[in-house]
């Protein structure tokens, strides 16, 4: 018990780790929420989890990432908090929405 206890603990901070932070500054944080959950499914991407606190966690395909970034960008004024690179496959991306 104890030693997959202690595995579980090593496995969760990597998982809850993401590649991207960005901040997207938008006039109405519920219509945000559903046009990025919109833009994900188009894209091939999906959200990990529920938002919480004007928060979304995010999967994107790495080939998708790019055109996920031009989709942000038309959806409110985005700006990178973090960005690791190189990029996995796929991109775990946090976005915080602002006002």
């Amino acid at each position: 018990m104890t030693a997959s206890a202690k595995t579980e603990s090593k496995e969760a901070p990597n998982d809850s780790r993401p590649d991207v932070v960005v901040q997207l500054s938008v006039q109405n944080r519920r219509v945000a929420e559903r046009d990025v959950t919109t833009l994900l499914a188009l894209l091939g991407g999906s959200t990990a989890g529920e938002n919480r606190n004007s928060t979304i966690l995010a999967v994107v395909p790495r080939s998708s990432y790019e055109d996920f970034t031009r989709g942000l960008a038309q959806l409110g004024a985005s700006q990178m908090e973090t960005e690791g690179p190189p990029l996995p496959d796929p991109v775990h991306v946090t976005i915080r929405l602002a006002r």
